[in-house]
C-alpha cells in the first residue's frame, strides 16, 4: 500500500517562496482566532445553557477543573463539583492524565489561561497540520501545512482547539509514526497515551491496533498513560476519601453525564450528539432502546475482524478505523474532526494510484471536512440537518473503505502477506 512505495524522483521543486504568503496568512488567521475567542470567552459562573460565548468546554473541562482540584475537591463527583461551581458542566469521566493539564493553567484568571491555552495549542496545530500533509503528499508539505493550519483557524471542529484536537492529534502521531520507515516506537506510544485522554477515542483505537498486531505499542502506550494519569488520580482518591469514594463519584458523573441534564445525556433538550444512537434519537425525538448502540459496537467488532484478516496498509485501515470510532457512543459535533485523518488516508491512496474506487472514497472523505456548518445554516441546512449530512458522508467512507481494504487484499494477496508479517509486534 501507499506507506510502502517509494516516490518517484521529480525534476521540478516547489518554488521556496510559494509557502511564505501562506505562512503570513496562517499567522493573521491564528491571531484573529484567538483574539475573538478570549474576547467573547464565556465567563466563570454563566450557566452552560446560556446564549452566546465562547471557549464553553475549555472553561467548564480546564479552568474548572483545575480550580477545583487545587482547592483539594475531586472533580469527578458531580455532586460538590457543581454545587461549587453553579453554571458549570460535569467534569465528564477523561483519563486523570488530563487533569495535568487543568492544573496546569487552571489557577490563572480565565482569559490569561485562554491565552495561554490557545498559544500553546496553535503551535501544536502546525505540527498536526504538518504531519497530515506529509500524509497527503510528502512532495506539497511545504504548501500543504501551512494551508491546512489556515484552514485549522476556520473549520469549526478545529478552531477551538479542544480536547478531541489534541486526541485526534494523538491518533495521527501514532499512525504517521507507523507509517514511518524508521521505527519511532515511543513515539508512537506517546500518540496513544494522548488518545486515551477521551477514553471514548483511546479505548477502540488501541483495540484497532491490536487487531493489526501492534502488541509492544499498546504495552508502550498504556505504560505511558498510567505514569501520566497516577499523580492527579492519586489527588483525587485522596479528595473522595479512598478508594472507594472514588469509584463511587465516578459512577455517580458517568450517570449524570448521560442524564437529560447534561449536554452529552441521550435524551437532552439541546443535545448534539452525533455517534449513531445520538442521531437516532435527535432524528426521531424519543429513546430507541439499546438497538443503534448495539449496532454500533457490532459495526466495530466487524472492523476489527476485517483490520485482523487482512491486515491492510496505515492508511486503508484508517478509512476503517476513525469512522468506526465516530459512531460508537458519546460523540459530539466537534469529534467530525476524526474526518481529517480519513481525509489524509483517502488522499494519499488517491495520490499513490488512481482509481474510481479511490477517487469516490477521497471525494466522500472531504465533504466532512470542507463542510462550514455557518455556511450550509445561511443556506437554509438546519444543524441536524448539518449534522447528518457529516455522519452520511463518513458512513460512506467506512463502506468505501471495507471495499478498498477487501480489494487490495484479493488483488495483491503477496503484499498482504508481507505487510501482514511487517504489522505483528514490530513497533
Amino acid at each position: 500500500m501507499s506507506q510502502l512505495r517509494r516516490q518517484a524522483p521529480r525534476t521540478a521543486t516547489v518554488p521556496s517562496w510559494a509557502p511564505w504568503p501562506l505562512w503570513a496568512l496562517a499567522l493573521l488567521a491564528a491571531v484573529l482566532n484567538i483574539r475573538s475567542l478570549v474576547a467573547n470567552a464565556k465567563p466563570l459562573g454563566v450557566d452552560w445553557r446560556a446564549p452566546g460565548g465562547t471557549l464553553l468546554d475549555f472553561r467548564d473541562l480546564v479552568v474548572v477543573p483545575g480550580r477545583y482540584l487545587w482547592q483539594g475537591g475531586n472533580p469527578y463527583d458531580p455532586v460538590p463539583y457543581l454545587a461549587a461551581h453553579p453554571g458549570a458542566q460535569e467534569f465528564d469521566p477523561y483519563s486523570p492524565a488530563w487533569l495535568l493539564i487543568s492544573a496546569a493553567i487552571g489557577w490563572m484568571p480565565l482569559h490569561t489561561a485562554a491565552l495561554v491555552y490557545l498559544c500553546c495549542m496553535t503551535v501544536i496545530s502546525v505540527l498536526f497540520a504538518r504531519m497530515l500533509a506529509r500524509w497527503i503528499s510528502p512532495y506539497w508539505a511545504a504548501v500543504l501545512t501551512p494551508a491546512i493550519a489556515i484552514w485549522f483557524q476556520v473549520w469549526f471542529p478545529a478552531r477551538g482547539m479542544g480536547s478531541s484536537f489534541l486526541v485526534v492529534l494523538g491518533m495521527t502521531l501514532t499512525l504517521t509514526c507507523l507509517r514511518s520507515r524508521q521505527p519511532r516506537p515511543w513515539l508512537a506510544a506517546t500518540g496513544l497515551a494522548l488518545a486515551v485522554l477521551k477514553p471514548q477515542f483511546g479505548i477502540p483505537f488501541a483495540l484497532a491496533l491490536l487487531a493489526l498486531g501492534h502488541y509492544r505499542l499498546i504495552a508502550r502506550g498504556a505504560l505511558l498513560a498510567v505514569v501520566s494519569a497516577l499523580p492527579p488520580l492519586v489527588a483525587c482518591v485522596v479528595a473522595a476519601g479512598g478508594v472507594t469514594g472514588f469509584a463511587g463519584s465516578i459512577m455517580r458523573v458517568i450517570r449524570h453525564a448521560t442524564s437529560p441534564a447534561a449536554p452529552t445525556g441521550l435524551l437532552a433538550a439541546d443535545s448534539y450528539r452525533v455517534d449513531m444512537p445520538g442521531l437516532v434519537v435527535r432524528v426521531l425525538g424519543r429513546d430507541p432502546g439499546p438497538v443503534p448502540a448495539i449496532v454500533a459496537v457490532v459495526v466495530f467488532a466487524l472492523v476489527l475482524v476485517l483490520l485482523r484478516r487482512l491486515r491492510p496498509g496505515i492508511s486503508a485501515s484508517t478509512l476503517v478505523i476513525a469512522p468506526a470510532i465516530f459512531f460508537l457512543p458519546v460523540h459530539l459535533t466537534y469529534d467530525i474532526i476524526l474526518m481529517a485523518l480519513v481525509a489524509a488516508a483517502a488522499l494519499d491512496l488517491l495520490l499513490a494510484r488512481r482509481t474510481p474506487l479511490k477517487l469516490a472514497t477521497a471525494v466522500v472523505a472531504c465533504i466532512p471536512v470542507l463542510h462550514l456548518h455557518r455556511i450550509s445554516a445561511m443556506a437554509g441546512l438546519s444543524g441536524l440537518g448539518g449534522d447528518l449530512l457529516d455522519a452520511g458522508c463518513t458512513l460512506v467512507a467506512l463502506l468505501l473503505g471495507c471495499a478498498l481494504a477487501i480489494t487490495a487484499s484479493r488483488s495483491d494477496p503477496a503484499l498482504s502477506a508481507v505487510r501482514r508479517a511487517a504489522h505483528d509486534d514490530t513497533v
